[in-house]
């Protein structure tokens, strides 16, 4: 959605363009459907759907990893504590492991959530072969 968007915007002013990687940031679509209010056509209206669009999804997106960030708080603090393991990654795992306990030993469940290799050498998921 945001790569149509972006080429709408390149296709009604060439000279213009949003940095790259800012049309999930509300700041940017704000910046965006002030330009696009001017437009007229069919491009314009499509362009403002979608930064509308882009605009409602990064609400719920932001919302939904407030409450991860919230619940991984609560059941693995020390995997937040972990460099470079942020709220999104730390629930990953948590969905993933599906209770520690479960596992016989502490080499038990690299050996389970590991990715693996299938005779003909493709990755496969973990506990398939």
């Amino acid at each position: 959605m945001i790569c149509r968007l972006r080429w709408h915007l390149h296709e009604l002013d060439p000279g213009w363009e949003p940095k790259a990687r800012s049309l999930d940031a509300q700041r940017t679509l704000d910046e965006v459907q002030a330009r696009l209010q001017q437009q007229t056509g069919v491009v314009a209206r499509l362009a403002r759907d979608l930064a509308h669009r882009c605009a409602e999804l990064t609400a719920v997106i932001n919302a939904l990893e407030k409450e991860i960030a919230q619940l991984v708080e609560k059941l693995a603090p020390a995997l937040l504590a972990l460099p470079g393991c942020g709220p999104l990654t730390a629930a990953k795992i948590i969905g993933e492991t599906a209770g520690v306990d479960r596992f016989k030993s502490r080499d038990a469940y690299p050996a389970t959530t590991a990715p693996r290799r299938c005779r003909c050498g493709h990755r496969t998921k973990p506990g398939t072969g």
